[in-house]
C-alpha cells in the first residue's frame, strides 16, 4: 500500500482508540457503583498509541480498503470489550449482540465464514468454553462463554476453536506472570475476556490471509 494510505490507516487507527476508551466509558460507568477515574493520562495515550500502530500496520497489509475497515471495525469491538473487562471484570451483553451481528454483516458482505460454518463456531465454542467455565470453578464467568460463541460465529468452524485455544494460552500465560511477580494470589479475580479477544483477533486476521509482520 502506498504511504498516503498508510498514514490514513494510523490516523483511523488513533481515531479507534480514543472512539474506544469513549464507549468503554459508558459501559463502565453502568457497572460502578461509585464513580472513579478509571484510566491515567498515559494509559489513554498507550491504548491511543497502540491502535494508531495497528491501524498503520494494518493498511499497509490489507489488500483493499473494504479488507481494512472490517478488521478496524472487530478490532474496535474487541478493544472497548478488553478495556471494559479490566476495569470492571465485566463483558456486557450489547457488546456480545454487536459482535453477533457483525458476523452477520460480515458473512453477508464478505461471505466468510459460510453460514453453516457460523452456526458450527457459535456452538463448539459456546460449548467448549461452558465446560471450561464448569471445570474452572467460576475461574471464567459467562460473559466470557458468550464472547467466545460469538467469536465462533465470527471467524467460523473450526477457524474458531483456534482462537479459543490461542485466547486461553494467552491468558494462561498472563495469569501465571501474575502469580509470579505476586500481584495476584491464587483466588485473585482475573479478566480473561481481552486474552479471548487476543486469540481471536490473531485468527480473524487469517480469516482475511492478512500478515502484519513485519509489524505483528
Amino acid at each position: 500500500m502506498s504511504l498516503p494510505f498508510i498514514f490514513l490507516g494510523a490516523s483511523v487507527g488513533a481515531l479507534t482508540g480514543w472512539s474506544a476508551l469513549f464507549v468503554a466509558r459508558y459501559f463502565i460507568d453502568v457497572y460502578q457503583t461509585t464513580p472513579k477515574k478509571t484510566w491515567t493520562q498515559r494509559q489513554r495515550v498507550l491504548t491511543i498509541l497502540g491502535a494508531m500502530i495497528f491501524g498503520g500496520s494494518l493498511a499497509w497489509a490489507a489488500n483493499d480498503s473494504l479488507t481494512f475497515l472490517a478488521v478496524m471495525i472487530f478490532f474496535l469491538l474487541l478493544l472497548i470489550l478488553t478495556l471494559v473487562d479490566f476495569a470492571v471484570r465485566r463483558i456486557p451483553n450489547k457488546l456480545i449482540l454487536v459482535l453477533l451481528i457483525w458476523a452477520a454483516i460480515q458473512i453477508s458482505v464478505f461471505g466468510q465464514p459460510s453460514i453453516r460454518a457460523a452456526l458450527l463456531g457459535l456452538l463448539a465454542n459456546g460449548f467448549f468454553m461452558l465446560i471450561i467455565a464448569i471445570v474452572g470453578r467460576g475461574a471464567m464467568g459467562m460473559g466470557d462463554v458468550k464472547l467466545e460463541a460469538a467469536l465462533g460465529a465470527i471467524l467460523g468452524f473450526p477457524l474458531g476453536l483456534y482462537a479459543l485455544f490461542w485466547g486461553i494460552m494467552f491468558g494462561g500465560i498472563a495469569a501465571l506472570l501474575l502469580l509470579v511477580s505476586r500481584r495476584a494470589g491464587l483466588k485473585s479475580s482475573f479478566a480473561y475476556g481481552p486474552y479471548l479477544a487476543l486469540g481471536g483477533l490473531l485468527i480473524y486476521l487469517s480469516l482475511f490471509q492478512l500478515s502484519l509482520w513485519p509489524f505483528f
